[in-house]
């Protein structure tokens, strides 16, 4: 195979900072030592040994986003978030005092001390003071409150069981209503190996109460409409721990005779504490779905507000932008104000957009970022959702301006994306948890753009084809074979 001539290959002269190339008919290339005067000007200028310093885009002035407020919030919310922890842990630490013997085998241990229970119950009322809003109504578990409540529900059920032979109610300001149904399950649980120590005392009377109260949870339930969410996984345990219980006191009656196995007709759960949760439950579930199908046309609606400055259509953006902002300010957040697990969710995501479309329409209208303070009703996790998808959007107008060769348009689009991300890294107290994957997402953006210029840039200087296409030699033909 002959060599192409017009590819030259480079003799580098020993000795010379600088070469000069002359390529000849065979494709090779000369090597030019610069003079010894260039060599030696070049080794006393001092600026020659140092590297240019990094780019910066030109054009455009530089944006800001002041995210001070925001950041004091989230500071606020990792402080209580942290008491909420420590009380966490000690409530951790009482309950199993309180509990004694996990299984229920030995009473006394079982019962606990009443000191146990008497901290139990102050740090009880320590938590309903902790977990509640400014405006006086309840706020949202953090710290993992609720999954020592329901602990302290389980101890306090079971207790009550063993002093009063029922189920006790319980006080719906310090326990929430799904707390007081998973700490009541889970007290089921705990009879199941209360009725199995009481069987190896022959107790047949105790087992029989057991199982008649947890017959009775059961029956109750039967009217509950619960949709899928831990209550709903944990209910279908109680018909395995009633099984259990009827064939513990199926076994023992064959020892104490069948006149022993007639239930009891004394209800042994307060039934007035369930009908209330119930209702409560109900309520709750209509107002959620309810806000589930608003949602969903406020959400429609900020996402065709995007669409529209994609399409150059502000007028358009901006009355869909106003009917989004309507149906969450008057109608949405107003319904969701009474209870702090309707904000999550759909709403939460639908507001997310909201702010997304807020923000883009402000960038594409005035070219800057519009900082919290311009969205007070949205919270910091909302702003900061929609803050993150905007660079996803600016990246799209960053394509479409790249592919009018608009090196201005691209500059000002990596510009605010640089800017969301020093911003969002700047925060000390970023929900890493909850966004990282989308913090992650504007650092790829902010990637995509720079690789963007650096392509326009090398398109300019007449580079042809893609930065990672490499010139493979072709293939060496293969001699044929002979058919003889």
């Amino acid at each position: 195979m002959t060599s192409n001539p017009f590819v030259p290959t480079t003799r580098y002269a020993l000795g010379a900072s600088k070469i000069t190339t002359t390529a000849t008919k065979q494709g090779e290339v000369e090597a030019q030592p610069l003079p010894k005067r260039a060599r030696m000007e070049e080794d006393t200028d001092p600026a020659a040994n140092l590297p240019a310093p990094p780019y910066t885009l030109n054009g455009g002035s530089p944006v800001h986003l002041p995210l001070g407020p925001l950041c004091d919030s989230l500071a606020s919310e990792e402080k209580l978030r942290e008491a909420s922890a420590e009380l966490s842990n000690e409530l951790s630490a009482v309950v199993a005092r309180a509990r004694g013997s996990a299984g229920g085998w030995a009473e006394g241990a079982a019962v606990g001390s009443e000191s146990a229970f008497d901290e139990m119950d102050t740090l009880m009322r320590r938590c309903a003071n902790l977990e509640v809003g400014a405006d006086g109504r309840p706020a949202r578990r953090r710290g993992g409150i609720n999954w020592r409540m329901e602990e302290c529900v389980r101890a306090l059920v079971f207790r009550g069981f063993i002093a009063t032979g029922k189920f006790p109610a319980l006080d719906p300001v310090l326990v929430r209503d799904e707390e007081y149904l998973l700490g009541t399950f889970g007290a089921a649980q705990d009879l199941v190996g209360y009725a199995m120590g009481r069987a190896v005392a022959l107790d047949f009377a105790s087992v029989s109460m057991a199982r008649d109260a947890v017959n009775d949870v059961l029956a109750v339930m039967l009217e509950f409409d619960l949709r899928n969410g831990p209550v709903r996984k944990r209910y279908d345990g109680l018909k395995y721990a009633l099984k259990r219980l009827e064939t513990i006191s199926y076994e023992l009656s064959s020892v104490r005779g069948p006149t022993d196995a007639v239930r009891s007709v004394v209800s042994r759960i307060h039934a007035p504490s369930f009908d209330a949760v119930r209702v409560r439950m109900e309520e709750f579930d209509a107002k959620r779905e309810s806000i589930i199908k608003r949602t969903r046309d406020a959400q429609k609606a900020a996402k065709h507000a995007i669409f529209a400055l994609h399409r150059n259509d502000p007028t358009a953006a901006s009355s869909k932008l106003e009917h989004c902002r309507a149906l969450l300010h008057d109608e949405l957040f107003p319904a969701a104000a009474s209870d702090p697990a309707l904000r999550y969710g759909a709403l939460a995501a639908a507001a997310e957009e909201y702010a997304e479309a807020a923000l883009f329409f402000t960038w594409t209208a005035e070219g800057r970022l519009a900082p919290p303070s311009e969205m007070p009703s949205l919270t910091p996790e909302e702003y900061l959702g929609g803050l993150c998808d905007l660079t996803g959007e600016i990246g799209r107008v960053a394509v479409a301006r790249g592919t009018a060769r608009d090196d201005e348009g691209v500059g000002a689009c990596l510009r605010a994306n640089v800017a969301v991300l020093g911003a969002i890294e700047g925060i000390e107290y970023f929900p890493q948890r909850k966004f990282k994957g989308k913090a992650d997402a504007v650092r790829q953006s902010v990637q995509k753009l720079q690789h963007m210029l650096y392509e326009m840039a090398l398109s300019r200087a007449g580079r042809v084809g893609s930065v990672l296409e490499v010139q493979l030699p072709p293939p060496e033909s293969k001699p044929e074979a002979n058919e003889n």
